[in-house]
């Protein structure tokens, strides 16, 4: 009979959370509540977690370790260095996969810190993973197999939809993508909802029919096979309201601006990097 992988929390805040609980709702999974493990240094998490979801919880870092095939580094990535480095030993005492849900802490780095032969996959997720609606980039170091990049992309995928990149400077591009790209979307909303409310409508109002909107136009594109600027096309009419709100945003010069945010961020995630290891 074949060991079931066991799965190893290293922490255990909202997106640990999120991972478990797709995890253990999942039909058919072969990663169930036996199968996984939480760490937290905060007792109260540790017990929220096993109470929730009937999981295991340990003790301390090290029994969490020794008793994962998979751990999922899910820590603020200031302690990273630290945490790793203390549990050296008990990582390197057997081959283990070691999948990282910090940000701005690239696989060099983890490989410099426990040495270039372990296996290490890193996951940008974002906010909307705690609804199971997230889109996550991935990206894994030479000494991943396939095998291990088909168990990080079930245990992902049941937040939402995934997407592999070739190198951990890709991955900061999908920080500034994704990973970012929430509060972009929530930008924009919140501007409308503010000059809908100025102009004289009811609050309530403007933020259902804003949401609404943002919520109906991304199941359009997801559930179409129209490309984006197509569906924009069809949106507007010549010389229509769309139209000319359109040309108001060409005027501002909204791609530059949409360019320039997505720099920021992502040489914001290469500074953090950088910090990290030094």
């Amino acid at each position: 009979m074949t060991h079931p992988t066991q799965i190893g929390f290293l922490g255990g805040g909202h997106m640990s959370r999120a991972l478990i609980s797709g995890l253990v709702s999942r039909a058919n999974s072969e990663i169930g509540p036996s199968s996984i493990h939480v760490f937290d240094r905060n007792a109260e998490k540790n017990n929220s977690l096993h109470n929730e979801f009937d999981i295991n919880k340990h003790a301390s870092a090290v029994d969490l370790v020794s008793a994962s095939d998979v751990v999922i580094i899910a820590i603020k990535p200031q302690g990273v260095k630290q945490a790793l480095l203390d549990l050296r030993s008990p990582l390197l005492s057997r081959p283990r996969l070691l999948l990282s849900v910090a940000a701005g802490v690239t696989t060099h780095s983890m490989q410099d810190w426990l040495g270039d032969s372990v296996a290490i996959a890193r996951a940008m997720p974002n906010m909307s993973a705690l609804i199971g609606q997230g889109a996550t980039g991935l990206y894994a170091c030479h000494t991943v197999t396939d095998q291990q990049k088909g168990l990080v992309e079930q245990i992902l995928t049941t937040v939402g939809v995934c997407e592999w990149v070739d190198s951990d400077q890709q991955l900061d591009l999908v920080t500034a993508l994704s990973g970012s790209g929430p509060a972009y979307f929530l930008l924009m909303l919140n501007s409308m909802i503010k000059h809908a409310v100025k102009a004289g409508l009811n609050e309530a109002s403007a933020k259902r029919l804003a949401i609404q909107t943002m919520k109906g136009t991304a199941l359009l594109i997801e559930q179409g096979d129209a490309e984006v600027a197509d569906l924009i096309d069809q949106i507007r009419s010549p010389n229509g309201t769309t139209d000319r709100a359109i040309r108001s945003f060409t005027k501002d010069d909204l791609d530059t601006s949409v360019a320039n945010a997505m720099q920021a961020a992502r040489d914001r995630a290469q500074e953090m990097a950088c910090n990290l290891d030094n």
